[in-house]
């Protein structure tokens, strides 16, 4: 074959193998960019998932945070009830003289704060007071002339001693003891809760000092007891 006939060939050859290689380099990047719109939709269609799931998450997190409130909510309201059933368990252990009222023990009913108005006071109940004695009641803090009401129906009853100007009234399943009175209101008579019977000063041996009434709860043994428990349903401290 003349030499110039080879060359032809041989170009012809590299032509074709070039045209081979183009068409398959062609062929590859095709392939290729098929499978990257494919990733890519894919991709896509993933983010689209995640922001779906993302936002259901956000509700969620919402739901649950008005649930958790809900939830504290109803707790607070639960252990306010609870306190209040433990303090009216106690104001009925008060005038009974044990932890629980027993079967078929008559309650007093009574629902006031024996101070009508702003009142403040500490469970001073058992404090040390002079001669060796000790406090039977609580100190009722308010102002000077504040009326005092009837905490129970009963049968009120005056008396003038060392607690300066007193009111007793005298309930079916108890007693009620008022000291320091500015005055008293009326004469003794029968009084229904909530009456007035006094107003507040700082007579007898709490002359001098802040106008205050010394508060008492004398159960039906004859026993004084403390009156926290039931100053605490009471006056709502």
């Amino acid at each position: 074959m003349p030499i110039t006939e080879m060359i032809s060939t041989d170009r012809a050859i590299d032509v074709a193998r070039a045209e081979a290689l183009t068409a398959s380099a062609a062929k590859y990047d095709r392939a290729l960019a098929a499978e990257l719109t494919r990733t890519a939709a894919k991709l896509e269609r993933e983010e689209a998932r995640l922001r779906e799931l993302k936002a259901f998450q956000d509700v969620l997190v919402l739901r649950l945070a008005r649930d958790r409130e809900a939830l504290d909510r109803a707790l607070a309201n639960a252990n306010i009830a609870l306190e209040r059933v433990e303090a009216v368990a106690a104001f009925k252990a008060t005038f009974t003289g044990t932890d629980a009222a027993p079967a078929g023990a008559v309650e007093t009913g009574a629902s006031v704060c024996p101070i009508y108005g702003a009142v403040a006071f500490v469970n001073d109940w058992g404090a040390p007071r002079s001669g060796g004695r000790t406090h039977q009641g609580n100190d009722l803090f308010n102002a000077h002339g504040t009326p005092n009401l009837a905490v129970m129906d009963g049968e009120m009853e005056m008396e003038i001693e060392l607690g300066g100007i007193s009111v007793w009234v005298h309930g079916d399943d108890g007693v009620s003891y008022y000291a320091h009175l500015l005055k008293i209101e009326g004469l003794p008579r029968r009084v229904t809760r909530g009456d007035v019977i006094g107003f507040t000063g700082d007579t007898g041996n709490a002359a001098g000092g802040p106008p205050h009434t010394h508060f008492g709860i004398r159960a039906p043994s004859g026993q004084m007891v403390s009156p926290y428990p039931t100053l605490k349903v009471l006056c709502g401290l």
